[in-house]
């Protein structure tokens, strides 16, 4: 268990490294079906019926305005008590959210002749302060997020209710929505305990 502990910090440390702000979602989760498994956890308190409501004119994680918005949700994973828990749920753009989507990169960028040129990998590289010259650390952090993906699929990690609905999309009561306008997220530093600390600006 140690072993494994320490295999998924390294790999999430690696991660963060090479993709601080944006970077492809680890979980065992897939995007398209999150939202089920989230209204499963916390089920009659009416999440589908909230989401539908909220509305957000900038994305959280490169501060751009959203024309189309895709919900996105950040697991953490408890390797000792052998779960994952949602630690947020949120609104992004378009483009952050096909970087956020592990599997859909494998289908459509790894293998392409061009991903240089890819609208997808400029948004990874701006998002994540890497210039041109950095373009390698996008296909690193898809491998890096997939090796991440089989060790917690390996380790058959069960999911499980997070914190109150409230905070998890972010609102005072899980009706009344914040400020449509958002900061952009600092990078976060997320370990298998559920810590998380804020990177340097």
């Amino acid at each position: 268990m140690a072993t494994n502990l320490e295999g998924l910090q390294q790999l999430n440390d690696a991660l963060t490294t090479l993709a601080p702000k944006l970077a492809p979602n680890c979980s065992t989760v897939l995007p398209e079906d999150a939202l089920e498994v989230l209204d499963r956890l916390y089920e009659g308190e009416g999440l589908k019926a909230k989401l539908k409501n909220y509305q957000e004119a900038f994305c959280p994680l490169c501060g751009g305005e959203m024309a189309a918005q895709t919900w996105d949700v950040d697991w953490e994973a408890e390797i000792t008590k052998r779960r994952i828990k949602p630690r947020k749920c949120r609104l992004i753009c378009k483009v952050c959210a096909e970087i956020r989507d592990l599997r859909g990169l494998i289908n459509k960028f790894c293998f392409e002749k061009d991903k240089e040129h890819s609208s997808t990998l400029q948004h990874f590289l701006q998002v994540n302060g890497h210039d041109v010259a950095d373009s390698h650390c996008f296909q690193d952090a898809v491998s890096v997020a997939y090796a991440s993906s089989v060790l917690r699929k390996e380790l058959k990690l069960t999911p499980s209710r997070g914190p109150p609905l409230q905070d998890l999309l972010g609102t005072e009561d899980g009706l009344q929505l914040q400020s449509k306008k958002r900061t952009v997220e600092q990078p976060l530093s997320q370990s298998p305990k559920g810590k998380r600390s804020r990177g340097k600006k």
